[in-house]
């Protein structure tokens, strides 16, 4: 836990330099730029309390390659992970509710983010500047279409 600064349920800065980060089990909320311009991670694994990633928590992460989620995330803020560069996966629950503005603009190469949230509202530049945008998009767009024939 020396490598995490915690208040309350909220991770609010990383001081670590590992290449895997595991977050500690009861922390519900990721701080805005707590991970901001790590440039070592390349792995962090969300516990199942996670609920919430602020504006900008992985800004610039340009070595994060994946996000492993074990819980119920709820919210991902505006550019949460903006110009991580090299992320390539995210996994996610159905519990997913919420993408904000350019939440992942610049994630070059993202190509997976599944199981796709069905219900969430997924801001129209989440995935802005994204070279894989159009692959997302389309996943995106089919959804939406389904939703409108099955009213």
């Amino acid at each position: 836990m020396k490598d995490f600064y915690i208040s309350g349920k909220t991770l609010v800065r990383y001081l670590g330099n590992e290449e895997q980060v595991q977050i500690p089990n009861g922390i519900e909320v990721i701080a805005e730029r707590c991970f901001e311009g790590n440039e070592i991670i390349k792995t962090v694994y969300f516990p199942g309390t996670l609920n919430e990633i602020r504006e900008n928590a992985f800004t610039g992460c340009v070595s994060l390659q994946n996000i492993v989620n074990e819980g119920r995330l709820v919210r991902i803020e505006r550019e949460a992970f903006d110009n991580c560069r090299k992320l390539l996966k995210f996994n996610l629950t159905n519990d997913l509710e919420y993408i904000g503005d350019n939440a992942f603009r610049r994630c070059f190469v993202l190509r997976r983010f599944e199981p796709w949230p069905e219900n969430a509202y997924i801001s129209d530049d989440a995935f802005y500047k994204c070279k894989a945008y159009k692959d997302i998009q389309d996943k995106c767009d089919q959804e939406k279409r389904q939703r409108i024939d099955e009213q």
